[in-house]
C-alpha cells in the first residue's frame, strides 16, 4: 500500500490534472463516435 505521503501526492497530483481529465474525455467522446462509425463503415 502507498504510504500516506504517496497518497497526498498522488491526490494532489489528481486534483491539478482533473480540468485537463476534462478536456481529454469530452475529446475522446467526440472521437469514438467517429472511430465506431468508421469501424461500422467496413
Amino acid at each position: 500500500m502507498p504510504t500516506s505521503q504517496t497518497w497526498s501526492y498522488i491526490l494532489s497530483h489528481i486534483d491539478a490534472t482533473v480540468p485537463d481529465r476534462v478536456l481529454h474525455d469530452t475529446y475522446i467522446d467526440a472521437n469514438v463516435r467517429d472511430v465506431v462509425l468508421h469501424e461500422n463503415t467496413y
